[in-house]
């Protein structure tokens, strides 16, 4: 680009206060030889290994998520149609929630690693597992609500909106992480095999 040289040059013959214009060409990775494409080939492979590796992770969390969800709905719908829960049955129900829980604390125990800042610079898809943990979090929001109501046993006409609102929450929280896994796989990479990172919108 075009840049007016500033600095006092002292040239006969020239008006006085002329300013100067250089061009000169940048390119930043060194001069485009074999050696510049090879260490850019190897730097594409290694980003699309690493994005390859989240998407495969996440797809992981999806499945597991997925899998406690249904699994809480199947188990609670026998725990809310129980008319009088006795004291082994409330037991049981309580011992399958928090067997539930464990279930989640790998994905819980790497949550604690995504931050927003963490998000933006060590991940290729940053903004995927942060919808990973609203899906956890929805998931979890689930569990902890059918463990009130073996604990306390509240109406059964009040609790049966509050839950149905959570597992609607958990199920579009999952729906949205899984459409987005989806189109993720489904899209183009690059001729250098370099995956397309949020393309319009997407996450």
């Amino acid at each position: 680009r075009l840049v007016p040289y500033r600095d006092q040059v002292n040239v006969t013959g020239v008006p006085q206060n002329t300013q100067f214009v250089f061009a000169k060409d940048f390119f930043m990775g060194g001069a485009r030889d074999s050696t510049y494409l090879g260490q850019l080939k190897s730097y594409h492979e290694k980003i699309a290994k690493s994005a390859d590796q989240e998407l495969a992770e996440v797809t992981e969390y999806a499945s597991t998520l997925e899998s406690v969800l249904k699994s809480e709905e199947r188990h609670f719908s026998k725990v809310f149609g129980t008319k009088k829960l006795k004291s082994a049955a409330k037991s049981v129900a309580l011992k399958h929630f928090e067997t539930s829980k464990k279930l989640l604390e790998q994905i819980a125990t790497s949550a604690t690693e995504w931050t927003d800042a963490s998000l933006k610079t060590d991940y290729f898809y940053g903004r995927l597992f942060k919808s990973t943990k609203s899906a956890l979090d929805a998931v979890l929001a689930v569990i902890d609500l059918q463990t009130q109501y073996v604990q306390t046993l509240p109406d059964k006409r009040g609790f049966q909106i509050q839950i149905g609102k959570r597992n609607a929450d958990a199920d579009q929280a999952l729906q949205s992480l899984k459409s987005k896994l989806s189109s993720i796989k489904n899209l183009p990479r690059s001729p250098t095999g370099l995956p397309a990172r949020d393309p319009e919108g997407l996450l």
